[in-house]
């Protein structure tokens, strides 16, 4: 229960990225996905909070740290780079810090 709402925010990112409209640049797909997000978390607040002090009030949860995904960023960065087949492969990437990088573009994202 404490992590679906993450695995629901990560398939909420994922299916916008793979369905975004081809004009859109990545910038504005990556908006939009964050934009869908936001909605998600102010629509499910309560939910979100009661989960939160669930989470900070179990050792278990804790440790096991349940609710962090931190594999799903080069799965973004692929989805992304994805979307322009005819472009160099490996533009996207998702160092170990956790944030998508467009190479050569620092801070893009």
């Amino acid at each position: 229960m404490v992590a679906e709402p993450v695995r629901e925010m990560t398939t909420i990112v994922t299916e916008f990225v793979t369905g975004a409209p081809a004009g859109l640049s990545d910038r504005q797909v990556l908006h939009e996905a964050m934009v869908r997000v936001a909605r998600y978390v102010v629509e499910r607040r309560d939910l979100l909070i009661a989960l939160r002090t669930v989470a900070q009030q179990s050792s278990h949860l804790k440790a096991s740290q349940v609710a962090v995904r931190t594999d799903v960023e080069p799965d973004v960065a692929a989805l992304l780079d994805a979307r322009h087949p005819d472009g160099e492969p490996g533009q996207w990437r998702a160092p170990a810090a956790g944030r998508l990088h467009h190479r050569g573009v620092p801070g893009v994202v």
